[in-house]
């Protein structure tokens, strides 16, 4: 399933799987780590939090750092 997200700082329209929202709608709530939201979407997804699933997350995580739908926090 793919998603339709609107950038109204952009003015830009993405598409994006349900894990990419899925981040989105953790991070609305508050900056987390990497690790800490590979834990919270495995148990979204019911997946194993494994160093896998938190590669997959990390690369998910870069593409929406690319299309500057998030940023990196300090610490």
């Amino acid at each position: 399933m793919e998603y339709s997200v609107f950038d109204r700082r952009t003015g830009e329209t993405h598409i994006l799987g349900i894990l990419a929202v899925e981040l989105l709608d953790i991070l609305q709530d508050r900056p987390a780590s990497l690790t800490s939201l590979a834990k919270e979407l495995a148990g979204r997804c019911e997946q194993d939090d494994s160093p896998e699933w938190r590669n997959k997350v990390s690369s998910i995580l870069s593409g929406l750092d690319v299309l500057e739908l998030v940023e990196p926090c300090p610490g």
